[in-house]
């Protein structure tokens, strides 16, 4: 895979002298409003600008208030006064944060329902020498003038993190992300459950809450931006280098240019804290986004820039989104670059305004996006889905009675796992010959009846990653098996705006480095070198309508189908006969909180080195599950890795120019 990569940057330095074209993305119908189940309105940067200023997107909150119900929620995501904070009673400034804190709760006092306050920057005040006192005085303001119980999260001039439950399924946690920013006097001790007197106290504690919801919905909200294309970011409208007094005031049109590149460059790269650039804020933003990307479901919900901006991961099997809410009074450039081989931009707008999470009963979550109009009821600038419906196994297939389906059971058919893959002398002189034989040559493989099959399976979620188009299925008895394609997708791993060029086909014939049936010789290798394992079969799945909504995805398709390790496999010895098969998160979190709880570092040694003989190379921390074992004092568990995906076991790369490289690299024929 190293070699492959490395090639591919030399592909993709190519491409910049090609055309280059963008790819159409899936698209969902929304469900309708009546089967809304909970929504989430998300307001930042309430505090800048006039009074004056926020009272148009104050009257469109409320317009959409009224339609939410009682099942939906408001934030407001910090910076909610003026750089001032909440001054003292003695403070010339006091009566002017009151009156403008009054504006927000006016507006939600009659709400149905909830309401959250979460601290921005400024509510610790200007100097922030003493900012978590700003915070205390806020949170008293706004609670009895409220009355509606704790609502400023996290609270007391704690860090967080706190978890609120907004629905069995929908968990909130908020952080107080200038907590951690800061390097002034700040509140520590005892807060929840965990006792926070150091920063990395803090991210242990935020892991550790995610874990033990790691079967939830989250929605993760702090002030500060994990990723932005705004001012923060380092991102800056192109006219600054002309005009570079800009930045100060809106009209300042000096021409400078020499000396506005100059300042550019300076600010990018030597802001405060509130930047990117900053030591302490990428140390933050790296340490937040490491924990929260183990969650497979979670948006995290930010304001601090003047703009609307979403990002999420390229992976497929998840959905991870990073959303900066909107600025409720002003506004400013924010670019559209930032695209990275994990993260994707889907939408920037420098509109004021604000966001809203939709919840459906389908699984679906949309976000919109709202900006003032020439009513109060506003206009809605952009809706995207961010993640598709999850299918109720109970619910999937609606066939009628009458339906004559075909019958798959017991059948087979002779195909080519991959006929693409045949190339011509020239091709194979240049991208090697590798394992094109075995796509090539014919093999009778059985179709797949998943109506029949232990007893009829019902697909219940989209998996995969970079690479690899799978879907998992659940038994009337609950165990559940994979389905992945024995031929991987090229494309996937390509940047969006160059996978419908030239590189692409050239992307994809690298892949024919791999053997398609080397999954199967794992088990019996596997059981030699005592290594837990999967048991692939190689199978025809037909375009079938039980697939349901996947039915476009896998239908007459190659595929790798076995077992998903996962919880009570008393019945599976390749599996160690565990009881209690666990995910990453849960080990990880069992083995850190408590040393009666360990992981068998002989047997993860053993695996990782029967990886390394069957050159499995690209294993990572999702491909892992962990059978659990009773520790002899019953005090605790013993984990043992169980490897999963394991279809790349003795791969061959002949590469460029491989008749002249290939006499020195030794590679081992294993066919």
């Amino acid at each position: 895979m190293i070699i492959q990569r490395n090639f591919l940057l030399f592909i993709i330095f190519i491409i910049l002298f090609s055309h280059i074209s963008l790819m159409a993305q899936e698209t969902y119908i929304r469900p309708v409003n009546a089967d809304l189940n909970y929504q989430v309105i998300c307001v930042g940067n309430t505090g800048a600008g006039s009074s004056t200023m926020l009272e148009p997107t104050l009257k469109l909150l409320q317009n959409k208030m009224a339609s939410a119900g009682s099942n939906s929620a408001v934030i407001f995501l910090g910076d909610l006064l003026p750089k001032y904070g909440m001054p003292d009673s003695s403070d010339a400034n006091r009566i002017k944060a009151e009156q403008r804190l009054m504006q927000l709760i006016n507006v939600v006092k009659d709400f149905d329902g909830r309401v959250f306050f979460v601290p921005g920057e400024h509510d610790w005040g200007k100097k922030k020498k003493q900012g978590w006192r700003s915070l205390l005085r806020m949170e008293n303001f706004i609670e009895t003038k409220l009355n509606r119980g704790d609502v400023f999260i996290p609270s007391g001039g704690f860090p967080g993190p706190e978890h609120i439950k907004l629905t069995d399924k929908i968990r909130l946690i908020a952080i107080n992300t200038q907590w951690l920013l800061t390097d002034n006097k700040k509140r520590k001790g005892e807060y929840g459950d965990y006792n926070i007197k150091e920063d990395d106290e803090f991210y242990v504690a935020l892991e550790d809450m995610i874990m033990k919801r790691s079967t939830k919905d989250l929605i993760i909200v702090g002030h500060h931006p994990i990723y932005s294309n705004g001012r923060y970011g380092g991102k800056y409208n192109p006219k600054v280098h002309l005009f570079p007094l800009t930045l100060a005031w809106d009209h300042a049109y000096l021409p400078l240019p020499i000396i506005g590149t100059g300042a550019l460059a300076i600010r990018r790269n030597i802001g405060d804290e509130q930047y990117f650039s900053h030591i302490r804020n990428d140390w933050m933003r790296t340490n937040i986004d490491n924990i929260i990307r183990d969650h497979e479901d979670y948006i995290y919900v930010s304001a601090h820039e003047y703009s609307q901006q979403l990002f999420k991961t390229q992976a497929l099997s998840r959905m991870q989104q990073y959303l900066i809410s909107g600025s409720a009074a002003i506004s400013e450039f924010t670019a559209t670059g930032h695209k990275t081989a994990y993260l994707k931009p889907q939408f920037f707008t420098s509109t004021t305004g604000f966001s809203m999470l939709n919840f459906y009963q389908d699984g679906s979550i949309w976000v919109d996006f709202w900006v003032v109009g020439e009513t109060e009821a506003g206009m809605l600038l952009n809706e995207l889905i961010l993640r598709a419906p999850k299918i109720a196994p109970d619910d999937l297939i609606h066939l009628s009675t009458d339906t004559e389906l075909p019958n798959y059971r017991d059948s087979s058919l002779v195909v080519a796992p991959e006929p693409d893959y045949e190339a011509g002398w020239l091709q194979e002189f240049f991208m090697g010959s590798n394992h094109r034989d075995a796509w090539l040559t014919p093999v009778e493989v059985p179709y797949l009846d998943i109506s029949k099959e232990h007893g009829g399976l019902k697909p219940v979620k989209r998996g995969g990653g970079q690479q690899t188009t799978s879907i998992r299925l659940e038994a009337a008895d609950g165990k559940q098996y994979v389905l992945r394609s024995v031929n991987k997708d090229g494309k996937r791993f390509l940047p969006e705006e160059i996978r419908d060029t030239f590189v692409a086909p050239v992307s994809q014939d690298f892949l024919s480095y791999t053997h398609p049936h080397g999954a199967f010789i794992i088990p019996t290798l596997a059981d030699a070198a005592g290594v837990y394992h999967t048991n692939p079969r190689l199978v025809y799945v037909p375009d079938d309508p039980h697939l349901g909504i996947y039915q476009k995805l896998v239908g007459n398709m190659l595929m790798l189908y076995e077992e998903r390790p996962n919880k009570d496999m008393a019945d599976s010895p390749w599996f160690g006969n565990t009881k209690d098969v666990v995910g990453e998160p849960e080990m990880k979190r069992h083995v850190t909180n408590d040393n009666d709880y360990r992981v068998d570092a002989v047997s993860l040694a053993r695996a990782r080195l029967f990886d390394m003989w069957i050159s499995d190379w690209d294993r990572h921390k999702d491909q892992w599950r962990w059978a659990s074992f009773d520790t002899a004092d019953k005090k605790g568990k013993v984990y043992q890795p169980i490897p999963r995906d394991r279809d790349q076991a003795f791969n061959r790369l002949n590469f460029f120019l491989s008749p002249i490289i290939k006499p020195f690299l030794k590679f081992q024929d294993y066919r």
